[in-house]
């Protein structure tokens, strides 16, 4: 959640000239803390009831709603506070320093935290190939490829289009020769 939000508010903090001050870095990336922070605390707040040793979840989905029968939604907020205010300092004083060493020292070479979620997305392709790979040298099997769309398959049903006609310029022809005739005589 954070990864999105962080490179949307830095474009809108952002001044005239394009620009961003390490104030404003700090801004956009302790905003993007608040939401991030608020927006998984209820994920926060069911995984660290399952992991208190209680025996009283047999699972997340019973967490969840018991939790909510016995408590009602807002006990899915507890600890929200708390949380925002120790999430978004962190987030931004982290990016801005991020942010300040990257101008600092590879002033040529920044890498822009907008490319991140196709970075992972990559990453993700190389490890199911890496798996996919695994399984077939040790079990023989494989994982199911994609089905193609239905775009892909009308593009593979369509005939080839036909031969280009020969340029005016070219020189025609020769006319075939007579077939000589077979028949006896």
């Amino acid at each position: 959640m954070y990864f999105s939000i962080y490179p949307y508010l830095k474009h809108q903090f952002k001044d005239e000239n394009g620009n961003l001050s390490s104030f404003r870095v700090l801004a956009a990336s302790a905003g993007a803390g608040v939401f991030a922070a608020a927006l998984d605390t209820p994920a926060d707040t069911i995984k660290t009831r399952l992991q208190a040793g209680q025996t009283k979840y047999s699972g997340i989905l019973d967490c969840i709603t018991t939790t909510y029968r016995e408590e009602g939604w807002r006990a899915f907020t507890k600890g929200l506070v708390p949380r925002v205010l120790i999430i978004s300092p962190l987030f931004g004083i982290t990016f801005m320093v991020f942010e300040q060493l990257q101008r600092w020292l590879l002033p040529m070479k920044r890498v822009p935290l907008e490319n991140i979620a196709s970075d992972f997305a990559a990453i993700r392709r190389s490890r199911v190939a890496q798996i996919d790979a695994q399984l077939a040298i040790k079990y023989g099997i494989q994982l199911d490829k994609p089905k193609p769309s239905a775009a892909a398959a009308d593009q593979k049903s369509l005939p080839p289009p036909p031969a280009a006609p020969a340029p005016a310029s070219a020189a025609p022809a020769p006319a075939p020769a007579p077939a000589a005739s077979t028949k006896p005589k």
